[in-house]
């Protein structure tokens, strides 16, 4: 089992990871929740699960700074899946960004 990191910048729209079966895939993306915009995770099918989903504050930053929203994924098979991010307020009902992943799970012997 291994961790892939990938960050997600201001310019990614989408790319494409190869791991394999239960390695974790870590996502960094920046977010500012105080304006209202969060980022949210689909899955396209279950070849992959979220272990967890958290938001942390610049350290020392000024209040209602950004700060880097973290997913962990869990590959759970081999196969193929995409991770649709999209950063949106609630209320409205197209998200201001978007960013897919694509992922390949590698069969191991």
């Amino acid at each position: 089992m291994a961790d892939l990191s990938v960050t997600v910048g201001p310019a990614s729209t989408a790319e494409t990871v190869a791991v394999a079966p239960h390695d974790r895939v870590i996502i960094h993306i920046e977010e500012t929740p105080t304006t209202g915009y969060r980022w949210t995770v689909d899955l396209s099918d279950d070849v992959l699960t979220v272990d967890s989903d958290d938001f942390r504050a610049t350290v020392g930053g000024m209040p209602g700074a950004a700060g880097e929203r973290t997913v962990v994924l869990r590959t759970t098979r081999p196969g193929r899946s995409t991770v649709t991010l999209r950063l949106a307020r609630e209320w409205e009902a197209e998200p201001a960004r978007t960013v897919r992943l694509d992922i390949a799970i590698r069969d191991t012997p």
